[in-house]
This record gives C-alpha cells, structure tokens and sequence, in this order.
C-alpha cells in the first residue's frame, strides 16, 4: 500500500506543490510560537558589577599611589656632582650656565620644536642618572659622573649644530637678498 501511497503522489506532485497555505495559517503558527523574551539585568547584578569595578579601581589606585611613592626619590636623596668633587660641581655649573646661554639664543629664532624634545629625552637621562648616583658605592661614581658630563656635553653640541644651521640659513637668505 504504500508504494501506491507513493506512486500516486509522485505522478501528481504537480498538483500537490501549486497549493500555498493561507496567511491566516501562518499567522496562527506564529501565535503559538513562544515570543522572544526581553533580556531582563537584575538590580543585584548591576549592583554587583558596580561593586567590582569600585573595588578593582580602589586596588589599583592603592598599588599604584604605592609603587609611585616607592619608586619616586626625594630631595635628600639626589647627589649633587659637588657632593662628589668640587671640580664636578663647577663643571656641572658651566654646563648648566653654557646650556642655558644658547638655549636663550636660540629661543630668539623660529626653529623645529622636535629639538626640545631630543634635550628633554637628555634631561630624562641626566635625571636617571642622578637617581643613580644616590645607589652607587662610594669610590665608584666615577663612570656615573663621566655619563653625566657626556649627556651635558651632548646637549650643548645639538644646541651648537641648531644655531650653526640657523645662523648658516640666515647668511644664505641675507646674501640671497643682497643680489
């Protein structure tokens, strides 16, 4: 019997496949589907998260303000090069006077603002280095100092250079204006 079940909707499957059910058919099928259900966040879960992300920030602004004190050196603890040797301290006086010379001269020309970055990136150096002078043995601060008198002397030649390249700009447009 079924293979004439089968047999008879295979040479009339024409006739079955035209027919389309009516939109009421489906709107009824739809009906009794289950309608999606709202995500619904509870109070106590919002109060939960709230109360995580308190507490993480309360931690890490205690670590942090921690590590920062811990890390961070205070005035007693910064060696002057004069503490040293008076030598290095009239040395460290020069520098700081010649530095401060030609950082004003050059303040009087318009010139790439990139160069105060390179001296600041030296000054972060030269503070480093103080910090490590302070944890240095006694007797060994020398290649420490002979580093700090480098970084100077590096500061003062990109000074150098820069007004050297200014004031070689400004005669070529001077002569250049002359003709």
């Amino acid at each position: 019997m079924r293979d004439r079940l089968e047999e008879f909707i295979n040479e009339n499957r024409d006739q079955f496949d035209d027919k389309v059910p009516n939109l009421k058919v489906w709107a009824d099928i739809e009906k009794e589907l289950a309608p999606p259900k709202a995500k619904r966040i509870s109070l106590f879960r919002m109060a939960s998260v709230a109360a995580s992300v308190i507490i993480l920030l309360g931690v890490g602004a205690f670590f942090g303000k921690k590590y920062a004190t811990s890390n961070s050196i205070s005035k007693e603890q910064v060696v002057s090069l004069e503490e040293i040797s008076p030598e290095y301290g009239e040395m460290e006086s020069n520098f700081q006077k010649e530095i401060s010379q030609k950082h004003a001269r050059l303040a009087n020309y318009n010139y790439d603002e990139s160069i105060n970055d390179d001296l600041m990136d030296l000054d972060l150096t030269l503070e480093e280095l103080r910090k490590e002078l302070v944890n240095v043995p006694k007797g060994s601060e020398e290649q420490i100092v002979q580093a700090m008198i480098r970084n100077y002397e590096s500061k003062i030649r990109i000074l150098e250079i820069v007004l050297e390249k200014i004031d070689q700009s400004k005669s070529q447009n001077n002569e250049s204006d002359e003709m």
